[in-house]
């Protein structure tokens, strides 16, 4: 039977003698009767003396206190006490130490420790004052009114089956402290493992000197032995160690061969004057064998079956055979890479590792106290940087142990099995003894949500996957005492400092999750797998609550989405390739109603991509596209077949974008892609995650954002807009820069740097929102309106927004449209007056605003940190029509004068420059060993030759390869134009080629798609040289006639009406990511009016065609050249109406309205949801009528009115009146066409009868008359038609 060594953190033991610590006694429960209230003298269990004090009902009596004691704290440094627990019931208990500040109003000042009973007999607990964490200001240590355990309050829940006893507890201070609680090791027969013990002066002026003294607590296992390197024994002397200063004393364990199996305690003490000070316990255990799973190794991600068609997966797929290519690569490099374990083990969080102005430092094996930050060319020195360059050294140890191990599943070459097996037995000999830290290491000793040598139990999640999936792969090569080592002190160890940290409804919990259950699956305990899928807040718990009905994440960002997801998948496969398969497990919805899968979470990504398949930076996130995600794809094509269309959709939108499949996924799962690929993207409303998306056939793309907060990682943006045209972006949500930086709390995440509404100069509250009205599918007008369900302000004020968008349709010009007509309103039931209402409009380029004169503008714009932000604040007053254009040139050329020009690698300098003021410096070329950029334009078809200057310090002959990307998405591989440059120069040399002068690599698409340009430093049969130092510059392209290529003028205007009422209106520039960069932002200020109408078109360099933009009263007017349009919002945002005519002839083009209770014009159908139920007719959904037929009631909707709880497709009937030369009908249901079952034109009214599908969700209903039957069949609106649109909850009455 195999000897579990994780044994419990706590030992039975008799009764001792009272212990000297040389600090101050607060209780050893020997008087009677005791100075505590709620605890009972006991002698019953008792730790040291003769009694103890003992709790025996939590749930009645919820505190025990202690006031009668020493209250000067202040000269000590540790609480110390003894607990025993008859059970791990897992209940909380807040330690509360009050210090109640008179000369503090705001509440209740006390120190606070939160105790978790996790354990059973006696514990010692050992408690910093450092680590106590304040409420409110403390008075200081120094007036120490009481101390409590209290098991409610702050969260907690008591738990009847607690019950404790207190005994021996003190104050004192230390000469030197263990920043570990314990330490755990197993160690095989035969088997000697040194490791550091660490210790520290906490003092913060004398040094000091103890005594180490290692002694056994019970019976000691025999064969195995404990004891200090440098002295040989169980004690070692530690002198002048100075205040605040650490260091460590190697220690060993040693088992013979003949050690037989068992479980020893050992105390680990410092003496001083005779006397001990503090312990911690180190448990040892006699282990001979790893646990044995009844698979065989390898089976955790792949099986030695998998092996032999993998290797023919590279014979068939070019990109199979690049990814298996540079896992070997990196398994040779690893080979000689520096793979050792940093002295210092205690790695910082790795969010710290940026430059100042957001963007990350640039990691370097070899300078471990360097770190080069390239957008400002500056080092940075010292912590955290040094602490975060441990951390990353930790990933990138296992990253090279993965490798190679999955090289030797491949290649059965045992060299690069021994790389793998080295780093893994390094860290299990080290890992049991460093001591759990937080964000910053040292300084944040022992938080629960610490990892060991990771900053978070989340990113030792990680990490831990990567080493169990390593081991899996070379456990046949490993002798018996590895095995042992890094299951018991690695794979097992690890996931006892995750589990320490239940992290509920989380990504982190999800990670936690793949951790527990990868290793569980890697060492064959079923325990750890339960956990993970079943646990409390397992995988199931997080497919239920974590993942919302529609498929989105719950903290609303499309980052933490998939890297959520990452986790499940880790999990998942691990699970299929065992028997179970996660992906098809079903959970409740939280909305009661059906069920869901994993499915949803591939799935709800698709449905907010953006056109240029960027994905909108909601939330805290950075900005990221689908082509990075390309792998979840890879996974969900092998895994969803019935997803299949949607699935190959992504992969090939992806490819054919610049993505590439070389990564482990596709070369584990993927092969050939077959499926329908075409276009499944429109327009959609996605109920749980509180997202509208309206999309037109013009690939214009707008976003409206009202859902959940988001939890920690939530935006104050509730009603926030982003809008995608002609190919940019309009108008974006910036995401966040890094967590560390204050503008991710002061600005980023707050209202201002959206684009959206703000009351009374102070950030908007967590709120939700719900729709008023959503309209979607194709067609010449769709409608967002939504509204804030909670208050954006005080008196009960909320928000809501009203967006119609007129989009791309065939009979008007395609570069007048789209038009974005933007009604904002804050409003409540009783008062308005007094109240300000900031909107703000967030855009790139130059920023130019013409009817109101602008001024410098120096005073306070509020009192919200987020406004000190903006800088060139100019401010004007005005009641007149006002235009604001922010343009830019997409440019061909690059002049390397900023960093905006999106080159990387490249820093920008002035030493050297050949047009201009700076140039692009690229140095450092063995680590930074290319550079490169996403040209703006990617259609090159009119350049017919391009040039750049080089400037090179040395003539060293290194050869670059410069390579401009056209992928191909019908060939494998990647695809790109080809020339070289020999570095045989030195200055300036200009660089000139013809397009046919450049070379082919597979199958280009052509010059008209030109994705990506680089510059290679190795690869192609070339290496990098160290001494390469070159500067860039003037990069141009030129067409036919020899002329520079110039860009196109582009951006976005916005036109604000004339109002009866002055209104403020700001610019500014605004902080962008990286905060370097900055963008123009544009508010207007209103009091007297809380309503403001905007459209918002694009802009281009040709003629603007808005002739007209008026708002009177509820009426909104715009006409253009083509198209006059006459658009009605409600006052109360519950009728929206238009409609679209011809500007010279006056024809009709298109009528809409949507959830009005009365026509606004005798053309418009009608939705009256609120009388459908009474309607005699249950198919009936429309029956518009005549304007001269006065005696029918003008409130007709009613839908199938019987039970359909199976929810199968019905038949459907809509009404329209007859018109001349109109007699074809098109029926589309959210952007799909409908199949017509029966139709009738021969009268004065017309019907069709159409099948409505079986969904329960929001649906636009569009019906068309044409007189075209081909037209109609098409969907698509002409001049002489009519189009007719509405929108209802849902199509079928019983299913609402």
């Amino acid at each position: 039977m195999v000897l579990i060594a994780l044994i419990a953190l706590c030992c039975a033991a008799p009764a001792r003698a009272a212990t000297t610590h040389g600090g101050a006694e607060l209780d050893d429960f020997e008087t009677s009767p005791l100075k505590w209230t709620t605890l009972a003298r006991s002698s019953e269990h008792v730790y040291q003396g003769s009694y103890a004090g003992c709790w025996d009902d939590t749930v009645t009596h919820t505190s025990a206190a202690l006031k009668d004691m020493t209250h000067d704290w202040s000269a000590y440094t540790h609480l110390v006490f003894w607990a025993y627990s008859e059970v791990a019931s897992g209940a909380k208990l807040e330690l509360v130490l009050d210090s109640n500040n008179d000369n503090d109003d705001s509440g209740w000042d006390y120190y606070a420790s939160v105790i978790t009973v996790d354990w059973t007999g006696w514990k010692q607990f050992m408690i910093a004052f450092s680590d106590f964490t304040e409420a409110r200001v403390p008075a200081g240590w120094s007036q120490i009114n009481y101390i409590s355990f209290n098991s409610n309050g702050w969260d907690h829940t008591p738990v009847a089956s607690t019950r404790l006893c207190f005994d021996d507890m003190y104050i004192f201070t230390s000469q030197l402290s263990f920043p570990q609680t314990f330490v755990n090791y197993t160690v095989p027969p035969g088997e000697t493992i040194e490791f550091p013990m660490y210790l520290v002066n906490e003092r913060s002026s004398a040094s000091a000197t103890v005594t180490l003294q290692i002694a056994a607590t019970g019976t000691t296992t025999s064969g195995l032995s404990v004891s200090f390197v440098d002295s040989g024994s169980a004690t070692v002397a530690v002198s002048s160690v100075a205040a605040g200063a650490r260091v460590s004393k190697m220690m060993k364990i040693q088992a013979t061969s003949s050690a037989a199996q068992g479980h020893s305690t050992f105390s680990l003490s410092t003496v001083v004057g005779g006397s001990v000070e503090v312990s911690i316990t180190l448990y040892v255990s006699v282990v001979s064998t790893a646990t044995t799973a009844d698979r065989t190794h390898p089976f955790l991600f792949l099986s030695s079956d998998d092996v032999s068609s993998l290797k023919s997966k590279t014979d068939k797929y070019p990109w199979a055979k690049d990814y298996y290519d540079s896992i070997l690569a990196t398994a040779r490099n690893a080979l000689t890479a520096d793979l050792s374990i940093p002295s210092d083990p205690l790695g910082w969080w790795t969010g710290y590792y940026t430059c100042d102005d957001g963007t990350d430092l640039v990691f370097n094996v070899k300078t471990p106290t360097q770190h080069y930050c390239k957008t400002e060319d500056k080092m940075y020195i010292g912590e955290p940087y040094d602490g975060c360059w441990i951390a990353i050294k930790h990933g990138r140890n296992m990253d090279y142990a993965q490798a190679s191990a999955l090289a030797y599943a491949l290649t059965g070459n045992k060299t690069f099995a021994t790389t793998a097996v080295n780093v893994l037995e390094a860290y299990a000999r080290l890992y049991p003894s460093v001591p759990y830290s937080g964000f910053q290491g040292w300084d944040t000793l022992n938080v629960i949500s610490g990892g060991r040598i990771l900053s978070q139990t989340l990113d030792e999640s990680g990490w831990i996957i990567d080493a169990a999936w390593a081991y899996d792969m070379v456990y046949s090569i490993m002798t018996t005492r590895q095995r042992v080592l890094v299951e018991y002190n690695l794979l097992r160890q690890t996931v006892v400092t995750i589990m320490r940290n239940d992290a509920g409804m989380s990504n982190w919990q999800s990670w936690h999750n793949g951790a527990i259950g990868v290793v569980g699956y890697a060492v064959g305990d079923d325990g750890l797998v339960n956990a993970a899928i079943d646990g409390t807040h397992g995988f199931k718990f997080q497919m239920k609550n974590s993942m919302l009905d529609d498929g989105f994440w719950y903290e609303g960002s499309i980052g933490y989405h998939f890297y959520a997801l990452s986790a499940h998948e880790a999990l998942a496969e691990a699970a299929l390739l065992a028997g179970t398969n996660l992906y098809t497990l079903a959970v409740p919805k939280l909305s009661g109603t059906g069920t869901k899968t994993i499915e949803l979470m591939y799935l709800a990504p698709l449905q907010i991509t953006m056109p240029d398949l960027k994905l909108p930076a909601i939330n805290d996130m950075h900005s990221t596209s689908m082509v990075s995600e390309e792998s979840h794809y890879e996974i969900g094509y092998a895994r969803f077949p019935s997803a299949k269309d949607d699935m190959t959709w992504a992969i090939n939108k992806i490819l054919a974008a610049g993505g590439s499949r070389i990564n482990k996924e596709a070369f584990l799962q993927g092969g050939s892609v077959s499926g329908a690929a075409g276009n499944t993207l429109g327009s959609t409303y996605l109920s749980a995650a509180g997202l509208a998306v309206l999309r037109t056939n013009a690939d214009d793309y707008l976003l409206a954002k009202f859902g959940p907060h988001g939890g920690g990682h939530g935006h104050y943006d509730k009603l926030s807009i982003s809008f995608f045209s002609h190919g940019y972006n309009l108008i974006q949500d910036y995401g966040t820069v890094g967590y560390e930086l204050p503008q991710h709390e002061e600005y980023f995440k707050r209202t201002l740097s959206h684009t959206c509404l703000q009351l009374d100069y102070a950030r908007q509250p967590e709120s939700s929102g719900a729709p008023i009205a959503i309209a979607t599918g194709y067609g010449a007008a769709q409608l967002i309106a939504v509204r804030t369900t909670a208050p954006l302000g005080g008196a009960g004020t909320y928000g809501r927004r009203a967006l119609l968008l007129l989009g791309n349709d065939t009979d008007i010009q395609s570069n007048e449209l789209p038009l974005l007509v933007d009604v904002v309103e804050a409003y409540n039931n009783s008062n308005m007056e007094g109240h300000t209402c900031d909107l703000f409009y967030h855009s790139e380029g130059t920023l130019q605003l013409t009817g109101s004169s602008l001024s410098s503008f120096s005073g306070s714009l509020g009192s919200d940190v987020s406004y000190s932000y903006w800088t060139n604040v100019q401010k004007g007053s005005t009641s007149t029509a006002l235009q604001a254009v922010w343009s830019d040139t997409a440019e061909y050329c690059y002049y390397f004068e900023s960093y905006d020009e999106g080159w990387s690698n490249v820093v920008i300098d002035s030493s050297r420059k050949k047009d201009g003021t700076h140039s692009g410096r690229w140095d450092q070329h063995t680590t930074r060993t290319y550079i490169s950029v996403t040209p703006t334009h990617t259609d090159w078809s009119a350049m017919q030759s391009l040039s750049f200057w080089l400037y090179a310090e040395v003539a060293n002959g290194a050869i670059i390869t410069m390579t401009l990307t056209s992928e191909n998405s019908t060939s494998d591989g990647w695809d790109y134009f080809v020339t070289t440059i020999n570095i045989d120069f030195t200055g300036w040399k200009l660089f000139s080629y013809q397009r046919d002068q450049f070379g082919r690599a597979r199958h280009p698409v052509g010059w008209s798609y030109i994705t990506d340009v680089t510059f290679n430093a190795n690869g192609w049969g070339h290496e990098a040289l160290a001494t390469t130092v070159l500067y860039i510059d003037a990069f141009y392209l030129f067409d036919s006639t020899g002329t520079k290529l110039q860009g196109d003028v582009r951006g976005m205007m916005l036109l604000s009406p004339q109002q009866s009422t002055e209104k403020d209106v700001f610019t500014a520039s605004a902080p962008s990511v990286p905060t370097s960069l900055r963008h123009p932002v544009y508010m207007e200020r209103q009091t007297a009016e809380h309503r403001f109408t905007h459209l918002v078109k694009p802009y281009t360099s040709t003629t603007q065609y808005i002739t007209q933009f008026t708002v009177s009263g509820e009426v909104v007017s715009i006409k253009t050249p083509v198209a006059d349009y006459a658009l009605s919002f409600a006052s109360d945002f519950d009728c929206f109406s238009g409609v679209i005519s011809d500007h010279s002839s006056g024809d009709l083009i298109s009528v809409f309205e949507y959830g009005c209770a009365e026509f606004t014009h005798p053309e418009a159908p009608h939705f009256d949801v609120a009388t459908r139920a009474t309607n005699a007719n249950p198919n009936v959904v429309v029956k518009p009528v005549s304007s001269s037929d006065s005696s029918v009631t003008l409130s007709v909707l009613v839908t199938n009115a019987v039970d359909d709880s199976t929810k199968d497709p019905v038949e459907l009937t809509v009404y329209l009146p007859a018109h001349d030369g109109l007699s074809y009908f098109s029926v589309k249901i959210g952007g799909k066409n409908a199949d017509i079952v029966a139709e009738d034109t021969s009268g004065d009214v017309c019907s069709v009868t159409f099948v409505a599908p079986a969904s329960d969700t929001f649906a636009t209903l569009v019906v068309a008359l044409s007189d075209h039957e081909q037209n109609a069949a098409a969907g698509v609106s002409a001049r002489g038609w009519l189009q007719v649109l509405a929108v209802a909850t849902c199509l079928v009455a019983a299913r609402c």
